[in-house]
C-alpha cells in the first residue's frame, strides 16, 4: 500500500478521529481537543483510494538551541493493516528534518506507545508530576 502525505482540514471526520487521542490527555484535563488542534497543523497519510489511514497534529516550537516538533494529537484507522506508529513516525521525522527541527517530542500516557517509540529510537526524557489544587473549569 502506498501512502501519500497531505495537509488535512479540521473537519468533523478529523475531529472525531482525533478525539480518541484526547482520551489519553497528558494535562490532567486542562487542555481540550480544540486547543490541541488549534496549536498545530493537521497532516494525513492517505491511501491510493483516498482513505485517510493516519492523522496527526504537529506544532513546531523554536527554542534558543534549536526547534522541536511536538506531536500534539494522532490517530489511525484501526483497520489500517500496518504499524501506524512506525509509518506515521517515519513521515513525522521526515517533516521535522525538512523543517530544520532538532528534535521530535511526543507526550503520552500509553505504555504500549512508549515501548513502540523506544524501538524507533525515542528516549524517555523525564516525568511529569501533577497535583490538582482545584477542579478543572
Amino acid at each position: 500500500m502506498h501512502l501519500q502525505l497531505r495537509r488535512g482540514e479540521f473537519d468533523q471526520e478529523a475531529r472525531d478521529a482525533l478525539a480518541r487521542a484526547a482520551a489519553f490527555d497528558t494535562t490532567g484535563g486542562l487542555v481540550t481537543l480544540e486547543e490541541l488542534l488549534a496549536a498545530g497543523a493537521l497532516f494525513e497519510l492517505v491511501d491510493d483510494g483516498g482513505g485517510v489511514r493516519v492523522r496527526y497534529v504537529l506544532r513546531q516550537v523554536e527554542h534558543a538551541h534549536g526547534a522541536e516538533v511536538i506531536v500534539t494529537a494522532a490517530a489511525s484507522d484501526p483497520r489500517a493493516g500496518f504499524d501506524a506508529t512506525r509509518i506515521g513516525m517515519a513521515a513525522i521525522m521526515a517533516q521535522a528534518q525538512a523543517a530544520g527541527a532538532s528534535t521530535v517530542a511526543v507526550h503520552t500516557r500509553r505504555n504500549g506507545l512508549l515501548r513502540k517509540l523506544a524501538r524507533l529510537g525515542f528516549s524517555l526524557d523525564g516525568f511529569i508530576l501533577r497535583k490538582r489544587v482545584r477542579p478543572c473549569d
